[in-house]
């Protein structure tokens, strides 16, 4: 039987000091590794892909200009063309927005809908102000996975998230996953 493996992917991770322009999630790191961490208690292998190059409007990693033909981009679709993966969960963090559950939320892609639901579910049975809500298509990551038949999820946690609340975000994420009613440390970075 194949060991479970999970592809962590966080497109936004290179924060520069750049004044009065946010252009990085600030929290996305700490949460794929909170992640990373509950998966590997419970046995199942992870691979984080982070791109650390800044964002910009012409280089989004997760948008089709800054995924198709950059290092990151040729990465994750290389690892996902792998056939190796049980599930991916795309990183990202949020400045706190009065319209914004406090906690974090799932852009829900369709496919992956009994997951996504699961997550915020249990999150909100640990206390976390979450929620979920459709998603366009425009996440190219996502779009990827979901057409190579993978299962996958992008979380959003607030940029002020500390470091017990990310662990039971990463609680939940990995409870959905392994729940048997859902349908059927490697890194690399980029600088």
């Amino acid at each position: 039987m194949r060991r479970r493996k999970v592809l962590l992917t966080v497109p936004h991770a290179g924060c520069f000091v750049v004044p009065s322009e946010r252009h990085c999630d600030r929290n996305a790191e700490n949460m794929a590794k909170a992640i990373e961490d509950e998966f590997q208690r419970r046995g199942i292998e992870v691979v984080i892909v982070k791109n650390h190059k800044m964002r910009t409007e012409r280089n989004d990693a997760n948008r089709v200009s800054g995924f198709q033909d950059t290092e990151f981009g040729r990465t994750v679709q290389k690892e996902i063309k792998s056939g190796a993966y049980d599930y991916l969960v795309d990183c990202h963090s949020y400045p706190f927005a009065i319209n914004m559950p406090r906690d974090f939320y799932v852009l829900d892609f369709g496919p992956s809908q009994n997951i996504n639901q699961s997550i915020v579910k249990f999150g909100g049975t640990m206390g976390l102000e979450c929620a979920i809500f459709e998603a366009s298509p425009a996440n190219a990551i996502l779009s990827f996975a979901i057409q190579s038949g993978l299962s996958c999820t992008l979380l959003e946690v607030s940029e002020f998230l500390e470091l017990g609340a990310l662990r039971r975000v990463a609680s939940a994420v990995v409870h959905a996953f392994a729940s048997p009613t859902r349908p059927g440390r490697f890194h690399v970075e980029f600088f």
